[in-house]
This record gives C-alpha cells, structure tokens and sequence, in this order.
C-alpha cells in the first residue's frame, strides 16, 4: 500500500471505531453511548490530523500529476 492508501485505511478503521460510516467525505456522526468524551475527542483530533495529512498531500500529488502531464504534453508537440 502506498501511503494515501494507508492514510485511507487508518481513517476508515477509526471511523469504524467510532461507529460512523466509512469514507473521508462521511459526514461526522455522534459520541457513541458509553465513550468517555475525553477518548471522543482525542479519537476526533487524530481523525482531523489524518484527514488534514491526506487532503494536503492529495493536493501535492494533483499538482505532480499536472506536471507531469505537461511535460509528457510538451514531449509530443
């Protein structure tokens, strides 16, 4: 797995975790009964983190893939 893949997994496994539908673009559900709002918040906070490393990293690699495909353009012509 290459790592936008493995953030991917880490967000959907803690996702899972906190009982909310997987995908980055889920919308975020509610504290489950019986977590303590202090591991809810800590579990958020990572959440965000990974989300936050995985969205600007996506945006590196749209700017690559751009480049890229520029030079493979220029190449041609």
């Amino acid at each position: 797995m290459d790592r936008r893949s493995r953030m991917i997994h880490a967000i959907d496994k803690l996702r899972d975790r906190l009982g909310w539908g997987p995908g980055v673009l889920t919308p975020y559900g509610r504290k489950p009964l019986g977590m303590r709002w202090s591991r809810f918040e800590r579990m958020v906070k990572e959440l965000e983190a990974l989300e936050e490393s995985l969205f600007g990293n996506l945006k590196e690699w749209a700017e690559r893939a751009e480049t890229t495909r520029e030079r493979r353009r220029a190449r041609v012509e």
